[in-house]
C-alpha cells in the first residue's frame, strides 16, 4: 500500500512520463523508485476513507480493500491531522512493502522534537493498521489450500 502527498505524486508521475516517453519504453526501468513503479502500475484509488484526504494525498495498491482497512481505525484521521504540523507543499510517503512500513517526510528547516513526536505517532498508527490488514484474509477471494506434492 502506498500513500503519497499529492504534490509528490504529481512530481513522480511527471518524472515517470518524461522518462518513459523520452525513450519510448514499454516496460518499467528497474532504476525507478518503488513509488514511481507503483504510480505507473496502479490507478489512484477512490475509496470512502480517502474522501476527506483527496486534496492532500493519493493512494495506490494492488488490492484496493487493503487501503480501505489500513485507513480505518484512526489512520485517516491521523493523516488529516498531519495537515496541522506538516506544511501542505512538503512531500510525504507512507508505504507498506515486504513486511515493513516506511514513513518518509520532506522537512525544510529545523527538525523539532514536536515534529519527530508527531511523525512517530503517525508511523505507529500506520503500523498498527498494517498489522490488521495483514491479519485479514483477502476480501472477495477464497483462501486456496496449497497443493502438496508427494515425497519421492
Amino acid at each position: 500500500m502506498l500513500l503519497l502527498s499529492r504534490g509528490l505524486a504529481e512530481r513522480l508521475e511527471r518524472a515517470i512520463y518524461t522518462r518513459l516517453t523520452a525513450t519510448a519504453q514499454t516496460r518499467l526501468d528497474p532504476g525507478f523508485s518503488e513509488p514511481m513503479r507503483w504510480l505507473a502500475m496502479y490507478p489512484p484509488l477512490i475509496l470512502p476513507a480517502m474522501k476527506p484526504l483527496r486534496e492532500r494525498f493519493r493512494a495506490v495498491a494492488p488490492a484496493p480493500w487493503t487501503v480501505q482497512v489500513w485507513l480505518e481505525g484512526g489512520l485517516a484521521e491521523a493523516l488529516a491531522e498531519s495537515w496541522t504540523w506538516l506544511p501542505g507543499n512538503q512531500a510525504m510517503q507512507l508505504l507498506t512493502l515486504r513486511g515493513r512500513v516506511e514513513l518518509r517526510l520532506e522537512v525544510s528547516g529545523d527538525l523539532s522534537p514536536e515534529l519527530l513526536d508527531r511523525a512517530w505517532g503517525l508511523l505507529q498508527r500506520a503500523l498498527r493498521q498494517a498489522h490488521l490488514v495483514a491479519a485479514e484474509p483477502a476480501r472477495g477471494q477464497k483462501m486456496q489450500p496449497v497443493p502438496s506434492r508427494p515425497l519421492v
